[in-house]
């Protein structure tokens, strides 16, 4: 797909979110440009992952529309191949081991796993005795590695990341936060965290299912 300088990577306009009598996303707008790493943060229960599943189309705003390189992503659903997503709950296979999760996700959303990216985000996330082993078997921090492995080796324009600092040690944290500014400057990331993300371009505060601030 052809990115045009008149479209915005991601916008979100208005959008609003109820469960029941709950309220949880009210009139949300923002928008994010290609080669932006913007941190959406806010404490547990703001709205934070709500927002996030809309984006990527997990679930459908009661209102409001949200638009991928100027396209509606319910209008045009091929759009959301530009999306790499990595949720919170994390989606992995427990029968599976790790090099196995990810031919069976590089096959199931359509992408090539690169060899030599695959080596390093391994080495970044100190994955090498791991590879082989069931995901069962995998502490939780380790498993967010391998989640976040995942997302990073799924090329795309928008990448879209929920806690990802979350049960990861110090010097895997650091290294993730360089992987991502790096990213940031080919693509975009929009990074929902309760913890500070010093790198980034914009901070958008959630409270209450609103933004309430851009800084």
């Amino acid at each position: 797909m052809v990115i045009l300088m008149t479209d915005k990577l991601l916008e979100v306009l208005d959008v609003s979110k109820s469960f029941g009598r709950k309220k949880v996303l009210s009139n949300v707008t923002f928008h994010l440009d290609k080669g932006e790493l913007v941190l959406l943060r806010g404490p547990n229960g703001s709205g934070k992952t709500t927002l996030l599943r809309v984006i990527t189309e997990v679930i459908e705003p009661d209102s409001g529309s949200v638009k991928v390189l100027g396209k509606d992503i319910h209008e045009y659903p091929e759009v959301r191949r530009e999306i790499s997503y990595c949720p919170e709950r994390l989606a992995l296979l427990p029968d599976y081991t790790v090099r196995k999760n990810l031919i069976f996700f590089s096959k199931i959303f359509n992408f090539p796993i690169n060899d030599i990216l695959l080596d390093r985000y391994i080495k970044i996330f100190r994955l090498e005795e791991y590879t082989d082993q069931k995901i069962s078997k995998l502490s939780m921090g380790t498993k967010k590695k391998v989640a976040l492995l995942r997302t990073l080796l799924m090329r795309a324009n928008l990448y879209v990341l929920d806690e990802p600092l979350a049960n990861l040690d110090e010097e895997s944290s650091s290294e993730l936060i360089g992987e991502i500014r790096s990213m940031a400057n080919e693509a975009g990331v929009l990074v929902a965290s309760h913890i500070d993300l010093p790198d980034a371009d914009r901070v958008l505060e959630m409270r209450g299912g609103r933004i309430e601030e851009i800084c």
